[in-house]
Formats: structure tokens, C-alpha cells, sequence
């Protein structure tokens, strides 16, 4: 199955890539591994962040995130200054214009959680429309 799956580096850059499943991807000479293997639901729903010229630049978690370490919850919420709990905004690039009306998916499931061996981490998604 086809997923999105972003990957953010220590520093909290963030990149969107397409990804076939794999228990043990590699990106960018980093080597992945997962704790949960099969793909849950571990957010409530999230929304892709589209520009007004209908780009993906980002996706939007609400509220409900279960089952994660507190740890990359913090991680995540410091990636910027307007994230909290009830909802973690992730961008892709300094843009951070979206347009609500085109970015309103609520979608859910597909996630997996990856660490890398260089400290990254790896989300994935059902990946945006």
C-alpha cells in the first residue's frame, strides 16, 4: 500500500516523500525502524495544509493523539511557535500560508511511527488527494 511519510531531522526539518510500505526503509542514508510495524490509528484525524496555488506545504494533527511518547509529542509542538496539544502544525518549507478551505481532509489512520539511526524521525500518512 502507498503512504506519505514525513520525515523530520533533529533540527525540525520536515520532508514530505511517497512511501511503499517497508519495515526498515532507508532515506537519505538514514536506516528506519518502527516499534509498530502495521499501520494504526495513533492521531484523531489530520488535514493537509494546501497553499492557495493548491500545494501541499504541510499537514495539520488535532487533537487526540494517543500512544505516542510524550517526548516526540514536545518534539513535534516545539516544530512551531502556534503547535500545542490540540493541534501540531508541520510545514515542509518557510511557507506556512494555507488555505483553510482547500486543507480541510480530516483524514485518519495509516500511521507508523519510524526512528532513524541518525536521530530523525519518520510519520506516515494516507497520503493527500
Amino acid at each position: 500500500m502507498k503512504y506519505a511519510i514525513i520525515i523530520i531531522d533533529k533540527l525540525g526539518h520536515a520532508k514530505l516523500k511517497d512511501f511503499q510500505f517497508s519495515v526498515n526503509p532507508v532515506f537519505d542514508n538514514e536506516l528506519f525502524k518502527t516499534k509498530n510495524p502495521a499501520p494504526d490509528w495513533l492521531f484523531n484525524f489530520y488535514d493537509w495544509l494546501r497553499s492557495v496555488d493548491n500545494k501541499i506545504i504541510g499537514i495539520s494533527l488535532h487533537s487526540g493523539i494517543t500512544g505516542i511518547d510524550p517526548n516526540i509529542i514536545n518534539f513535534l509542538i516545539s516544530l512551531d511557535t502556534k503547535n500545542s496539544l490540540d493541534r501540531i502544525n508541520i510545514y515542509f518549507n518557510e511557507n506556512k500560508k494555507f488555505k483553510a478551505s482547500i486543507s480541510d481532509d480530516s483524514d485518519f489512520g495509516g500511521n507508523i511511527i519510524y526512528f532513524g539511526d541518525k536521530g530523525s524521525i519518520a510519520l506516515t500518512f494516507n497520503p493527500p488527494n
